[in-house]
């Protein structure tokens, strides 16, 4: 969460899309069924849950030139197809929002267990509030990476991984030498 009060930039500024997040043809059509009167946390999720369900996670589809139009039209996508998406729904609904781009650890995976990750920031109300496409169930396992800061355990993580925390979501931290621990939420940094 970031306060508009502690940003130097107005949120108004992310309403302005790109080449790779306009709007246009039946992507418009599917952002025009998501306007509500009001923006809200639940309706955005609302929104993240059917851009997801519209372009499955299928590697290998579209490539990084794809524009969020094309994406869309494919029926399927990555991380940043989903993220531009996203991204051009809300600047068409006049919801500003922010490319968001990081890493998952994945120890599970037999390839490298650090992959790139994308996700959105949307301006809901009076901070920044992360959806993450891709993982849209706020349920549903998510990982990041983070580095322990003292000695009785505080860590720092991503704030994808501290949303589900605060939205009920329950943390576990995996550490490299295969043990793990439970882990809450003590504070967040607007910045």
């Amino acid at each position: 969460d970031e306060p508009h009060e502690d940003s130097k930039v107005s949120p108004l500024v992310f309403l302005r899309s790109t080449p790779l997040t306009r709007a246009e043809g039946n992507l418009t059509e599917f952002a025009e069924s998501y306007r509500r009167r009001t923006v809200s946390v639940s309706a955005l999720r609302e929104l993240s849950e059917a851009v997801h369900a519209r372009l499955p996670f299928k590697p290998g589809v579209t490539d990084t030139h794809w524009t969020a139009s094309e994406a869309f039209e494919s029926g399927f996508g990555v991380c940043q197809d989903h993220a531009h998406v996203f991204l051009a729904c809300c600047r068409h609904l006049c919801i500003p929002a922010r490319y968001v781009s990081g890493y998952l650890y994945l120890p599970t995976t037999s390839d490298s267990p650090v992959a790139s990750h994308a996700w959105v920031e949307a301006w809901v109300v009076d901070r920044w509030r992360s959806f993450d496409i891709t993982i849209s169930n706020p349920q549903a396992s998510v990982s990041g990476s983070g580095i322990i800061l003292t000695e009785n355990g505080q860590i720092l993580t991503n704030n994808h991984v501290a949303e589900l925390g605060l939205n009920g979501g329950s943390l576990a931290v995996s550490f490299n030498d295969g043990s793990t621990a439970r882990a809450r939420i003590v504070g967040r940094d607007p910045l």
